[in-house]
């Protein structure tokens, strides 16, 4: 079995819904497009809703010899691109057909040469002729420490969810599966969690008890299944609706009506500036699991499973000491149907698995209650 890592980071203006409006744009763009794609045009704090949100950056080595470049993931760009803030260096495995590139990236202007080299995500997993864009020139991309990005988007017709990266996608369409689960940080500014996915096995290490897998629907830009969520133990809040899982959506989102049932029923405030509920201590004594039932099984979210980390409240522009629920609207119905997305504020809590063959799997792990 060999794995890879992600390291999760969120960017966001304090004081400010730009974590939500993102994961918001992103959910309106799953019909008839992919997700939007990720803008990366400040290098503080970020300065709209296309610079915030829940991001996740890549190591890959490039070449042989190797040269290691970190890349940001992109939910819809078409292309996997290397040279700002670092150069790229040409080796024996570097091909280009002299074709000449220029694209945007948000506000980022590329302009470059097309190549194909030996991409390695470690020494196991080693791609050769992977395609990928030289940039000669980068405008606009703003990120110092980012030497290009790796697409999501392209790969979508292969019927690979949203959030995958290109690489992975790779490794998925090879290997059949890929299992995933999330390490919590508390010690940096802005990074949230690493993810570690293991290729072709799962890692019974990282789960509790047995993995419980489910059918899904493929479409373009994600993978759809029917669920029911309910609050407590009588409190319906959204049945015989459809759920997909986006793994670069921070937060969980309803659409309008369950968010009104799932509000009312916590007693939260919605909180002005970071457009997220808010509860006191004593309502969070009282606050109930929400369980989410997806085919024949119950995933639970305990209370404190349903809160973002307060030592973290800063990344999503929050204050310290409130308590913020990850739960939220969708702002509107969508018109790809989709009802209910569960994203990282969801599967953070759990060891999950992507099967290429049409099924997702979930387990539990010893953090699942935290």
């Amino acid at each position: 079995m060999s794995s890879f890592t992600c390291n999760f980071l969120i960017y966001a203006s304090p004081g400010t819904n730009q974590v939500l409006a993102r994961d918001q744009a992103a959910a309106k763009a799953l019909d008839p497009l992919p997700l939007l794609s990720e803008s990366t045009t400040s290098e503080g704090p970020a300065s709209n809703p296309e610079d915030a949100g829940l991001k996740a950056t890549f190591d890959v080595y490039i070449g042989s010899p190797p040269n290691k470049h970190t890349l940001l993931i992109d939910r819809k760009s078409a292309h996997t691109w290397v040279g700002a803030n670092k150069p790229f260096i040409p080796t024996s495995t570097s091909k280009t057909s002299g074709i000449a590139t220029k694209f945007t990236h948000g506000s980022a202007l590329i302009v470059g040469t097309e190549y194909t080299d030996q991409v390695a995500i470690n020494e196991d997993l080693v791609f050769s002729d992977f395609p990928l864009d030289v940039a000669s020139s980068v405008l606009g991309f703003g990120f110092k420490d980012i030497h290009g990005v790796v697409s999501v988007g392209p790969m979508a017709s292969r019927s690979i969810p949203s959030g995958v990266p290109a690489f992975a996608m790779y490794a998925l369409n090879q290997a059949g599966i890929i299992g995933f689960s999330f390490k919590p940080i508390s010690d940096s500014s802005n990074t949230v969690a690493i993810l570690t996915g293991d290729v072709g096995k799962t890692d019974p290490t990282k789960y509790t008890g047995q993995i419980n897998y489910f059918p899904v629907t493929k479409a373009s830009s994600h993978w759809s299944f029917p669920l029911d969520v309910t609050y407590g133990t009588d409190t319906p809040t959204a049945q015989g609706k459809t759920g997909i899982l986006e793994i670069l959506s921070a937060l969980n989102l309803l659409e309008p009506d369950s968010f009104k049932v799932y509000q009312q029923a916590t007693g939260a405030t919605l909180d002005e500036k970071t457009g997220l509920l808010t509860i006191t201590e004593e309502q969070l004594g009282n606050l109930q699991s929400l369980f989410f039932k997806i085919a024949s099984e119950t995933y639970e979210l305990t209370p404190n499973a349903q809160i973002w980390p307060p030592q973290s409240n800063n990344i999503i522009g929050g204050e310290a000491g409130k308590i913020y629920l990850t739960t939220a609207s969708m702002d509107n119905k969508l018109p790809s149907g989709v009802d209910v997305i569960l994203g990282f504020s969801f599967l953070r809590h759990f060891y999950g698995v992507y099967d290429v063959s049409g099924k997702f799997g979930l387990a539990y792990t010893p953090s699942t209650q935290t």
